[in-house]
C-alpha cells in the first residue's frame, strides 16, 4: 500500500490505470496478494491488476480464487513471445483466452537475435547488446552451439522477411501482435 501510495505521489496522479506483479509470489498465498490488490482497486488507487510470467496453473487459480471469494481478478498477463520463445502457446494464451485476461507480450526481437543486426559471428562487437548482457554471466561466444543455432534461425527468419519485403524486426513483430490472444507488444528498443 504504502508503495503504491508513493507511486501515485511520484507520478503525480490519484491512480495507477493498470498496476501489475511481476511473477508468481513465492512465500505469499495468492489470495492473500488478490486481496491486496482488490482493496486497492476498490480504495480507487488502481484501475486494473494483471500479473508478468505466471505460469498457467497460477493464472487460473487466480481466477478461481477472485471467482471463490468475489475479489477483483486479473485482467492482463505480460509474458516473453516471440519466433524463438513460443512456450506460452500451448498452455498461458490459450488460458488467458479463456478467462478473457488481455496479453502484453514483450521481447518479440528476441533479445536482438530477430533484429536483424546478427547475421554472423562477426556482427557480435563488444557493443552489441547481446556482448554487453552476456558480461554479466561470465561472456558471449557465437560459435557456441546454441547461439550458432540461434544465428541460423536467425538467418532463415531474414530470409522470410526479406521474401515478404519487410524488415526483420517487422516481421518479428508482427508476428507476434498478430496471434490472437495477444492485445499489444512491446518492443522497449534501448536506441531508435
Amino acid at each position: 500500500m504504502t508503495e503504491v501510495e508513493n507511486s501515485l505521489r511520484r507520478l503525480g496522479t490519484d491512480y495507477i490505470d493498470l498496476y501489475q506483479i511481476h511473477r508468481y509470489p513465492d512465500g505469499t498465498a495468492l489470495d492473500e496478494t488478490i486481496s491486496a490488490l482488490t482493496d486497492l482497486q476498490r480504495a480507487g488507487k488502481i484501475r486494473y491488476f494483471g500479473h508478468s510470467a505466471f505460469p498457467a496453473d497460477r493464472i487460473v487459480e487466480g481466477q478461481w480464487i477472485a471467482e471463490d471469494r468475489s475479489l477483483g481478478r486479473f485482467r492482463c498477463e505480460q509474458c516473453s513471445y516471440s519466433l524463438f520463445s513460443r512456450r506460452v502457446e500451448f498452455d498461458v494464451l490459450p488460458a488467458c483466452r479463456r478467462y478473457g485476461l488481455g496479453v502484453i507480450t514483450y521481447s518479440p526481437l528476441a533479445g536482438g537475435w530477430l533484429s536483424g543486426r546478427y547475421r554472423s559471428a562477426a556482427d557480435f562487437t563488444d557493443d552489441s547488446r547481446i556482448v554487453r548482457l552476456a558480461r554479466r554471466w561470465g561472456g558471449f561466444d557465437p560459435t557456441e552451439e546454441l547461439n550458432a543455432r540461434r544465428l541460423r534461425l536467425a538467418e532463415a527468419v531474414h530470409a522470410v522477411a526479406d521474401d515478404a519485403g519487410l524488415p526483420m524486426a517487422h516481421l518479428a513483430v508482427a508476428f507476434t501482435a498478430e496471434h490472437p490472444a495477444v492485445t499489444s507488444t512491446i518492443i522497449g528498443p534501448r536506441t531508435m
